[in-house]
């Protein structure tokens, strides 16, 4: 067997110490850098769950003042027996929205004083209406020619030949024009 020098020990000894110092400087590196992309993400992150949580806007019930109110009847004359249906838009100019409901609005369709038909009464027509500011939302009611009292229809009878007012009210306050009904 070949004897090896000293002189080589030592250069190979302190070759592989340079070589285990550079992969430990390099290995250092890269801790570093993946710990410092980790940080920055976590960052990042936790920004845009703070941007994206949802805000809690206190909205309040809708003032007759802050909403608009159309009504549309088709037909508006009719005979004995004929229904309509009855479209009803509102919208608000509240910039934060309001809420309707069917408690202070009603639409009702009247002889003098007698009401004739009041679907905003009825439990199957309570809604609660979120209204968010120049958007309009559409109301649908259909009435059967029928006479109803309290939302119970009154026997078999239809409203007679003559003139009916199709109203609306916000709060017991009269909004918007009446539309005249007239059954021939």
């Amino acid at each position: 067997m070949m004897k090896v020098p000293a002189k080589i020990w030592v250069r190979r000894i302190i070759s592989t110490v340079i070589l285990l110092a550079l992969l430990a400087g390099i290995g250092y590196l890269v801790y570093m850098f993946v710990t410092w992309v980790g940080t920055n993400l976590s960052q990042t992150r936790e920004a845009a769950v703070a941007v994206s949580a949802p805000q809690s806007v206190d909205i309040s019930e809708c003032q007759p003042d802050e909403i608009d109110i159309r009504m549309k009847a088709t037909p508006t004359q009719l005979y004995v027996s004929q229904g309509m249906n009855v479209t009803v838009t509102v919208s608000t100019k509240n910039p934060t929205g309001c809420l309707l409901t069917e408690d202070t609005l009603a639409v009702e369709l009247t002889s003098g004083t007698y009401q004739v038909w009041t679907p905003t009464a009825c439990a199957a027509n309570k809604e609660v209406l979120l209204l968010a500011d120049g958007i309009k939302t559409d109301m649908q009611f259909d009435w059967d020619a029928r006479i109803y009292e309290q939302c119970e229809q009154v026997e078999d009878l239809f409203a007679e030949a003559g003139t009916y007012l199709l109203s609306v009210q916000v709060d017991g306050k009269p909004v918007g024009e009446k539309i005249p009904i007239t059954i021939g």
